[in-house]
């Protein structure tokens, strides 16, 4: 809440409360591991003010770096970039959209487990693990990765990697199955990657997969201009090009600091093994990257940088910056608390959080078509048709362009032009379910009547239950080209079910019993409709009642 100084002290918690952390993880069992959880319930009161479920990510967080860091420092260092780093604001921007956090916490509380479990060596511990790690795994797939780093945490903790071996086996059981799992259940989302990301040759997807290594790399320390979706190009920029000479460099600085740091390697290996499956090695969706899956994978990166930088041993800073670490620490917060606001004002609305994608996304048809569908029921149907050309000029085979701009057009008096629009996404196959809604409507306001009692029939077909509206328009449709008996037929089906309140109904009715001569029928409806007071009725009534 307060960006001054006492506002970074509170976000870095490490610093803050160490003595409260340090004291849960000295000896961490189940009694311990209780009072850690009793933490999570009452966070709140620790910070002073109501907090959302990403503060219970943090506070993992810093157990976790607690546990495998014996330097007070060292261990804050680590744990303050993922408090404060801007690549997890889209996230809690959609704090009604919980399932990364839930994700998030579920894996870091199975990580933190595991490390009591190899502390100490409590069965109690593991199955906990475990079970987290399922928990995690339920609330988002991307938590499948997560048993590779197992191996990662056995070395940092300077144990033999096979030692344990066997105890690992339900983790990877848990995540084949969840695999599978997702792996069937993909239908539908595998028919929006199939529109959306391109047919990348396996060269292509080795340069596609370097540069999203390289993107969350370099975002870590620079995460300026992010973005909610970064959708694949269908030609690759220059820097997709130059993206595995970055990496080897960072690979060379790794082999080079091997035997200094275990956490160096360690930390690399955590943030690779846990970033793997969104690095498009395999076709894995239509995001090139995307911020919200750096969670877990940043820990890693934050244990290497807090070795590299900070380590008392091996730290590559000069002595007098590391007396200063605190106001390191303090600057560093300002400026992720400065870009952390700014993001959220991108992202505080489906307007404004789309409409950034569309800017971030200008090679994308579809990022400007989606940007054009919220900016029009944000009541801007002239924006919103400015993203639909811009859409049309990016891809004129796009069905969705022309349902959303007949829409716009209908909605501002232009019929015949939202007309043609509509025409053209059914000839280009748009597959949205109210397509065949909109068709009848269109067809029904521009007079084409025997076309619109076609789609009228279809949208009626699929009715579970009886939409007096789709009746009335069909009869109408009916009535004004003349096949007035099945126009009362519909009106019948109307009157089935609410013969009170659409009293309206029985005029329009009695004059289709008018024009077939049944002029009894025809007055005693048109009377009703009088008698509750729709007096247009009222020259028919004198029409039909006098000739009777």
């Amino acid at each position: 809440r307060d960006i001054g100084v006492t506002g970074v002290q509170t976000c870095a918690l490490p610093i803050c409360a160490w003595d409260l952390i340090e004291s849960y993880i000295a000896h961490l069992d189940l009694k311990e591991y209780a009072i850690i959880m009793d933490a999570l319930l009452h966070y709140d009161e620790l910070l002073g003010y109501s907090s959302p479920s990403y503060d219970k990510i943090m506070l993992c967080s810093a157990i976790l770096c607690c546990c495998l860091s014996t330097e007070q420092m060292t261990a804050s260092c680590y744990v303050l970039p993922l408090q404060l780093h801007p690549m997890h604001v889209e996230t809690v921007a959609w704090i009604t959209d919980q399932t990364d956090v839930f994700c998030a916490t579920f894996s870091l509380l199975s990580l933190i487990t595991y490390v009591a479990y190899i502390k100490n060596n409590s069965t109690k511990n593991l199955v906990l693990s475990i079970l987290y790690f399922l928990l995690a795994v339920c609330s988002k797939p991307s938590a499948i990765a997560i048993p590779p780093t197992l191996f990662v945490i056995d070395y940092l903790l300077n144990k033999k990697l096979m030692e344990k071996w066997l105890i690992k086996i339900p983790y990877f059981l848990i995540a084949f199955l969840f695999a599978a799992l997702t792996f069937l259940s993909l239908d539908a989302k595998q028919q929006i990657t199939e529109l959306l990301l391109p047919d990348y040759t396996p060269i292509q997807l080795f340069f596609v997969s370097n540069y999203a290594l390289a993107y969350y790399l370099v975002n870590f320390f620079f995460p300026f201009d992010l973005c909610a979706m970064h959708l694949a190009p269908k030609e690759l920029p220059t820097l997709y090009y130059v993206a595995p000479l970055f990496n080897l460099l960072i690979a060379y600085f790794i082999w080079k600091n091997f035997k200094k740091d275990n956490f160096i390697v360690g930390g690399f290996l955590f943030f690779l093994f846990s970033i793997a499956l969104v690095l498009q090695i395999l076709p894995s969706g239509y995001n090139i990257v995307a911020e919200r899956y750096t969670y877990i994978p940043f820990i890693g990166l934050s244990l290497l940088i807090g070795s590299v930088l900070f380590n008392s041993e091996n730290s590559i800073l000069p002595v007098g910056l590391r007396k200063n670490l605190n106001t390191i620490l303090i600057a560093f917060g300002v400026v992720f608390i400065g870009l952390n606001f700014s993001y959220g004002q991108d992202w505080k609305s489906l307007v404004s959080f789309n409409t950034n994608i569309a800017a971030h996304n200008s090679h994308s048809s579809y990022a400007q078509v989606s940007a054009g569908y919220f900016v029009f029921q944000d009541n801007k149907p002239q924006d919103a048709l400015e993203y639909c050309n811009k859409a049309e000029l990016l891809d004129a085979n796009n069905p969705e362009v022309y349902f959303l701009k007949s829409k716009i057009l209908y909605s501002i008096q232009e019929k015949e032009a939202a007309l043609k629009n509509i025409q053209l996404a059914q000839k280009l196959k748009c597959n949205r379910k109210e397509m065949n809604d909109f068709l009848s409507i269109i067809y029904f306001e521009n007079n084409q009547y025997d076309s619109a009692i076609v789609y009228f029939s279809k949208v009626i077909a699929k009715d579970s239950v009886i939409t007096p509206a789709n009746y009335r328009n069909r009869a109408v449709s009916y009535y004004s080209i003349n096949k007035y008996q099945e126009a009362i037929n519909d009106y019948n089906q109307i009157l089935s079910v609410d013969s009170l309140s659409m009293m309206n109904i029985y005029g329009e009715r009695g004059i289709c019993y008018g024009k077939l001569g049944m002029n009894q029928k025809a007055c005693d409806d048109i009377s009703k409709a009088v008698a509750a007071g729709f007096e247009d009725f009222r020259e028919d009534l004198t029409t039909y009642c006098s000739s009777k």
